[in-house]
């Protein structure tokens, strides 16, 4: 199995003030790491069962990638990428033993908003403060 959950965002500027770094930075490893990473393991799942393959492929994409957002067109471009190239892979390994899978989460309370602006844990933290335990967009309010 490869499981590949790469994901990282550099900043909210818009067009035209996108640093190129920030750009270079979101496309190795969002998109050209999980390339890499499936052309260096596919080869192997491919030869197993005598040929016809065997092996789950799980990228990790992101709903940006099909919901972009103001401030963030580089990261959505990123995991639009992702998302073309999963679904890509799965039909090029369609007559194989190989699943190929595409999981979109939404937003999660992670260290990813801290790397987006770099280090200001102050800023990170207003990205979730409108979310609360008692939000009703919460699983466990769909079970009361």
């Amino acid at each position: 199995m490869l499981t590949s959950d790469s994901g990282l965002v550099k900043g909210m500027a818009r067009a035209p003030e996108i640093a190129e770094e920030d750009m270079n930075v979101m496309f190795a490893t969002n998109v050209t790491g999980l390339i890499n990473m499936t052309q260096a393991v596919l080869p192997a799942m491919l030869r197993r069962n005598g040929g016809e393959g065997a092996g789950d492929i799980i990228n990790i994409g992101s709903i940006a990638g099909r919901e972009p957002y103001v401030g963030g067109s580089i990261y959505c471009a990123t995991k639009a990428a992702v998302r073309s190239f999963t679904e890509s892979l799965r039909k090029e390994l369609i007559a194989t033993r190989i699943r190929v899978i595409s999981v979109d989460p939404g937003q999660v309370k992670t260290e990813f908003s801290v790397v987006r602006f770099y280090g200001d844990k102050s800023k990170a933290d207003a990205v979730y403060a409108y979310v609360s335990i008692s939000s009703p967009f919460l699983p466990s309010s769909f079970f009361l």
